[in-house]
């Protein structure tokens, strides 16, 4: 709950009046778009993005972005696009291509940035070992706000 004072100085005459209003406003947060990952997937990294938003998430640019390495200092975005609209209540899956060889650890980030509701980023921690690759849920979620990707 947030209070909010108006001060308006009124001049009429030569004479000046001061006005002070205040209210009390609400603002809800709103929902977030919702990533899921399996915690097993085979040869490609599988996201579920789902909208439980209330309207239509329009213009989705979606990334996943992998580092790996000693202290994950290498990093490669490996997979990205653009979801024209994600209905109320849908979800939408979308992966990374097929590869095959890996060993260790990984760190899996994966972002969604619709062009009218605000944008979601979440991160998996997981472990490559060959064409599997196993996921969990790191508790780090971001919210970017509300960000336009207009072209211009």
């Amino acid at each position: 709950m947030f209070s909010i004072t108006i001060c308006s100085l009124f001049i009429v005459g030569g004479f000046s009046t001061v006005s002070m209003k205040s209210t009390k406003i609400e603002i809800n947060h709103s929902p977030l778009i919702n990533i899921t990952v399996p915690y097993l997937s085979i040869i490609t990294i599988k996201a579920n993005i789902t909208n439980p938003i209330g309207y239509d998430a329009t213009y989705a640019n979606w990334k996943i972005n992998i580092s790996w390495g000693p202290s994950q200092k290498l990093w490669k975005t490996i997979a990205n696009g653009t979801i024209e609209r994600i209905k109320n209540g849908d979800s939408v899956i979308v992966q990374t291509e097929q590869y095959f060889f890996g060993f260790g650890l990984i760190n899996v980030m994966i972002s969604v940035i619709p062009e009218n509701i605000p944008s979601r980023i979440k991160t998996f921690d997981g472990f490559k070992l060959g064409p599997l690759i196993f996921l969990s849920q790191k508790n780090i979620n971001q919210e970017l706000g509300m960000v336009s990707l207009s072209p211009r």
